[in-house]
């Protein structure tokens, strides 16, 4: 009994080194493992067979021939260093799910845990014993591994394809892998997949997590949009110009049409109530045309039968240096008289506009007070003998109201009557002026026969004015004022006017600038030219030039034959 053991212990000795010597024969003659890798797609592709198998099969047979078995813990060993380092081959494609099933019942549970890392790295994993190598179990130092270029990389090789579908896909619009919210590190994402579905997980990855690329639709919207506010604004502009352009055409229109509907609306003159009642005085109104259109105008006379050589006119400019800015001087050129009477200059002498001081073809006289209320002047071709200034009165003559101009046949008288004023405060001082130049007339026309042209601020007759019922009470047709142009009438002088056209209506030489007056043709007839009787056979005509404009009062021109 005793004996036994030591014999089996001879055994096992010498198998030992029968399969020691076997397995560095084996060494010497194996080749190393090849292996192909296909460039781009991540496989390999193995030996079928590795000597790590021969020498199992080597083994197995030795077995049979000794005559004690092997240990049992060997044996299993060797067998599950086999199973670990035989590969199966890799096919082209995706494996099916049936190969999968069949892995996954050959490998041992035992293995699953030491698949995170790769084959070549086994021995790590499995430390060989030296009692082991003692027994003559084979030591996997010896086995062969992958090449040096693939040591350190993971194989997919040896892993379950469901490992490989369960893969995280990328959701939409999230941007992130499950591995992300695990924690995993980001440059992961950006190492080189292994297999192809692995680099089409990757691109996906990559896709949902770059930024979005704006669209040729998103540029045109954004576009759109600008050019929307661009276009908003556009129209708001257009609106606002088409407002203004509105505006002005329509008060354009508005003027036109003032101007056009002549007779067509009531009296604007001031009125006043019944006894005991405050005036009712209308709202100013705009002023009247001051542009006139002279090429259109006929400066002929009316009668056409007569022949005609001397012209005498006469305006009330109301402001002499407005005049000159309305078209004054134009209107001696269309009507080119002989004489130019001119009342209420309203300035001073050194406040003559240029154009005014010397006109060609005239020779100028002015009367121009220190005040500039009224003033008066003349502008004559033919230089008067001799040229008086004022009434001879301190009252009257302080206002600049009168000119008389000595010339071979005649006495001109230049004059600009006083006014009664509102509520005709200054009528007393009217009849003071009537009186005393009623005599300076007579005294004139004993000598020579007397032309008085000019305003006398005085309608006579009611035909002389448009409203004759309404301003009785009124300055320049109250009963006082008109009584005493009677008089003067009756000490020898007539109106040429009413003498030529004795039931002429609407002759008017006056509109007041209130309520647009001038448009409707509500008016006064207001300047005259009165002459000596001994005079009169030598007028012509007698025109009033209502289509003159420039002023409150429009021109008068007297033709003569002397």
């Amino acid at each position: 009994m005793e004996d036994a053991p030591k014999k089996r212990g001879r055994q096992a000795a010498k198998a030992k080194e029968t399969k020691t010597a076997e397995t560095a024969k084996l060494e010497s003659e194996a080749e190393p493992v090849a292996v192909e890798s296909t460039k781009g797609k991540g496989k390999r592709k193995a030996v079928s067979e590795t000597p790590l198998a021969k020498t199992k099969k080597e083994a197995a047979s030795k077995k049979a021939k000794v005559d004690e078995p092997l240990p049992e813990e060997i044996n299993e060993e060797v067998d599950t260093a086999a199973e670990a380092t035989t590969v199966a081959p890799v096919t082209k494609k995706s494996r099916s799910k049936k190969d999968s099933a069949e892995k996954a019942a050959v490998v041992p549970k035992e293995t699953k845990a030491p698949r995170k890392k790769a084959a070549p790295k086994a021995e790590k994993a499995d430390p060989v014993d030296h009692d082991q190598q003692k027994n003559g179990s084979p030591v996997k130092e010896d086995q062969p591994t992958a090449s040096k270029r693939n040591r350190g990389k993971p194989s997919y090789k040896d892993e379950d394809s469901d490992e490989l579908e369960n893969i995280p896909k990328p959701t939409k619009g999230r941007g992130k892998v499950k591995a992300d919210a695990k924690g995993e590190d980001d440059n992961a994402s950006e190492k080189k997949p292994a297999t192809k579905r692995a680099a089409k997980t990757k691109e996906a990855t990559d896709e949902a997590l770059a930024p979005p690329k704006p669209t040729a639709r998103g540029r045109k919207n954004a576009l759109t949009a600008e050019a929307t506010v661009d276009g908003k604004l556009l129209r708001c502009l257009i609106k606002v110009f088409q407002f203004l352009n509105m505006a002005v055409n329509f008060t354009q229109r508005k003027r036109s049409k003032d101007k056009t509907n002549d007779q067509e609306e009531e009296s604007a003159e001031v009125k006043v109530a019944s006894k005991g009642k405050k005036a009712k005085v209308a709202a100013p109104a705009k002023m009247n045309k001051c542009a006139t259109d002279f090429e259109s105008l006929n400066f002929d006379p009316e009668v056409q039968d007569k022949e005609w050589n001397f012209k005498i006119s006469s305006w009330n400019v109301a402001g002499l240096r407005a005049w000159v800015t309305k078209g004054g001087l134009e209107f001696l050129q269309h009507e080119r008289p002989d004489i130019l009477c001119v009342q209420e200059t309203k300035c001073t002498e050194d406040q003559l506009p240029e154009e005014a001081r010397q006109i060609p073809g005239y020779h100028p006289y002015w009367l121009c007070p220190k005040g500039g209320d009224a003033g008066v002047a003349i502008y004559s071709k033919k230089m008067p003998f001799h040229v008086s200034y004022g009434l001879g009165d301190e009252e009257q003559d302080q206002d600049g109201r009168l000119l008389t101009a000595e010339y071979e046949k005649f006495y001109l008288v230049c004059v600009y009557v006083p006014n009664s004023g509102r509520k005709l405060v200054t009528l007393p001082k009217r009849m003071r002026w009537d009186e005393k130049f009623q005599k300076y007339l007579v005294e004139l026309n004993s000598k020579k026969p007397v032309i008085l042209c000019g305003d006398m601020n005085v309608a006579h007759e009611e035909i002389d004015l448009a409203n004759p019922k309404t301003n009785r009470r009124n300055a320049g047709f109250t009963q006082e004022e008109r009584d005493g142009m009677t008089k003067m009438l009756s000490l020898g002088f007539v109106d040429t006017f009413r003498r030529l056209y004795p039931d002429r209506e609407r002759a008017y030489t006056f509109w007041t600038y209130m309520s647009n007056a001038r448009a409707k043709d509500i008016g006064w007839r207001l300047d005259y030219f009165i002459l000596s009787e001994r005079l009169v056979s030598k007028v012509v005509d007698n025109v009033i030039r209502s289509k003159v404009y420039g002023s409150d009062h429009c021109p008068v021109t007297l033709f003569l034959n002397i």
